[in-house]
């Protein structure tokens, strides 16, 4: 009988980028345009908001959004075959955006092997749409980065 572990944490790393993200570029006329403008969701005003979290206070929006990640990972985590056989465990970082839509846009990972980093791929394009984050009253792109391990024992 196989045993295996899956850990997740969901808490908010800033392994990839720093709190507030502005590339900008300069067009024909030397001036800047903004291309991206992201913001972290410890420092944005109201949260992206997850599904049946729209009706919760400001202060329990955060604890809202992680459960239902967690929730999430659990439904849909299936440790990859390939991996188990060869023991490949370890944490992998996952950095996603919510963007003005409220729909994840981007998802980049960091980990110890690729399955691994495809494997959280997959459960994090399955997440369903959010309702955005908003600075300044208006809808703005949110970073969230957290981890989800994977050990085999």
């Amino acid at each position: 009988m196989r045993k295996i572990v899956f850990l997740f944490f969901l808490i908010n790393f800033s392994l990839f980028a720093q709190q507030e993200t502005k590339k900008n570029n300069v067009n024909s006329n030397n001036s800047l345009v903004e291309k991206e403008n992201s913001f972290s969701i410890n420092t944005i005003e109201s949260i992206p908001l997850a599904p049946g979290c729209e009706n919760v206070t400001k202060s329990e929006q955060m604890s809202c959004f992680v459960q239902f990640l967690n929730l999430h990972i659990k439904k849909h985590f299936q440790y990859p075959e390939e991996a188990y056989n060869k023991r490949i465990q370890g944490r992998v970082y996952i950095e996603i955006t919510i963007n003005e839509e409220g729909v994840v846009d981007k998802i980049r990972t960091r980990g110890p092997n690729k399955i691994l980093e495809d494997e959280c791929k997959r459960i994090v394009s399955l997440l369903p749409k959010f309702t955005p984050g908003f600075q300044d009253e208006k809808p703005v792109n949110v970073k969230y980065t957290f981890p989800i391990g994977f050990k085999v024992k």
